[in-house]
This record gives C-alpha cells, structure tokens and sequence, in this order.
C-alpha cells in the first residue's frame, strides 16, 4: 500500500514491520505529505494509540493471546481499534477471514451509524492481481492494497505496475542464495509464527512447486504461543513433506512459559 500511494503521487510516509529494497533495505520510507502508511500492531494493544482515517484489516485470529487471554479478547482489542477509525474514516476489511466478519457480525448496532464507511474486499472471487511472489494471502493483501488505493483515486495502471516490479520483503517468503553453491535445493526465509501463516506460507510454496519436495525447518516463537495453539500447530504443515522442528525461541521481555 505505501508503494501503491508512492507510484500515485502522494509521497506518504511509510513505516512497515519488515525491511524493503524498495526503500533501500529499510523499513521506513520519509515522505513530505500529510499522508502516513503504518503496519499497525495489536500485540500489547499497542495499536489503540492509533487513530486513522483508513484501518485495513486483513485477519483476526488467535493471535497474541499473552495480551488478549482468549480469541474473543482479541475481537474487542480489533473492535475497539476500529473505532478509533476518526472523522469521515474508511474501515476496509476482509471478508475472505471469519474472525474479521464475526467482529463485523456481532457489533451491527455500532456498524448500522457506520456501514457506508465499510468496503469489503476477498468477497467472492476476483481479477488476480499481477504479482511476481505466489501465495493466495498473497493475492489478497493485494487485492486489500488495490481496494484501499483505488478509494483514494489512485489508477489501476499504477497499481499493477507496482504489483509487477514487487519482489517481496525481508523474511516474508524471501529466497535467499546459500553460501555453498553446489546446494541444488532452493532456500527461503519466512517470519511465519503463527499456524495461518505458516499453512498460507507453504500453501504459496506448494503452489510454486507442485511437484518438488518441500521440507520446513521450524523454530516456534515463544512457548506460550506454541502451547496455547499447539493442536492448530500439529495441522499447520500439510504441504510439507518433511518438518525439522528446531528448539523454542525465547524472545526477552514476553512470557515464554
């Protein structure tokens, strides 16, 4: 979406939680508009700071429950930072994700005020978008950036021509080139901690190579998360034919017992 609002013209300030070569190895970009780009974070409700004139929510799921306790936490942390949304804000949203609609679904008497400002997208099928990196997530983070561009008069002509020079970020299904170059196997580096995100990552991979051999090699990040999601973990790695399980990464300062 920063490069998307860049290629339109409006020189937006963009801060993201990877690194891009867009933005030379960097994961800030300082523009001269009123306009900020901000990969919002709801770990230790951290995005309640935020009040934006457009929130795009890509998923709700069970996901930093250190801070939330329990996934119907997690539905009032992202219902409480969408109302946050100021003004004449946009809320665009997921439809594709059932935790985003459940949030939708179970505050209709606030949304009824507020339903003109909604714009759903991954509603049903739609024009795959032209990117160079494969994945269905993919695909839809996409079709999330297009929605939002295109709200604010950005044409489809620069949006496709940023989604076919788009190579990927840092760590976000990234092939990296091993030091030994007799290794015939392809590398990649993903920051998949998450059971979605790590089905939607070899999913992507499996859709890349449909007939090679994948083996994942797995460090799970924090062991709170691992037993609080471990049976969601155990039906993560279908498309892998081999798993490598490394031992848990302690972060400091987050509860990892």
């Amino acid at each position: 979406l920063g490069l998307l609002l860049a290629a339109g013209g409006f020189d937006p300030t963009v801060i993201v939680g990877t690194k891009l070569r867009e933005f030379g190895g960097s994961n800030f970009r300082a523009g001269k508009s009123q306009y900020l780009v901000i990969e919002a974070d709801e770990w230790n409700r951290s995005f309640y700071h935020h009040h934006p004139r457009v929130a795009v929510v890509t998923n709700v799921d069970r996901e930093h429950l250190d801070t939330y306790k329990s996934f119907a936490g997690v539905k009032k942390g992202f219902l409480k930072f969408l109302k946050n949304v100021v003004g004449e804000g946009v809320i665009v949203v997921n439809h594709g994700d059932p935790g985003t609609r459940r949030v939708i679904a179970k505050n209709a008497n606030w949304l009824r005020n507020n339903a003109n400002n909604i714009i759903w997208y991954n509603r049903g099928r739609f024009h795959a978008h032209p990117l160079l990196i494969p994945g269905a997530h993919n695909q839809a983070n996409a079709e999330a950036a297009w929605q939002t561009a295109k709200y604010l008069g950005i044409k489809k002509s620069a949006a496709d021509r940023v989604f076919r020079s788009y190579h990927g970020s840092w760590r976000r299904l990234e092939r990296i080139r091993p030091t030994h170059y007799s290794l015939l196997s392809t590398l990649y580096s993903d920051y998949a901690h998450h059971p979605t995100e790590i089905k939607a990552t070899l999913a992507a991979l499996r859709e890349q190579y449909p007939k090679k051999r994948i083996v994942a090699v797995f460090q799970p990040h924090l062991a709170d998360r691992l037993n609080s999601l471990f049976k969601e973990f155990t039906r993560a790695f279908g498309d892998a034919d081999k798993l490598i399980v490394l031992p848990v990464y302690k972060v400091a300062g987050r509860h990892t017992e």
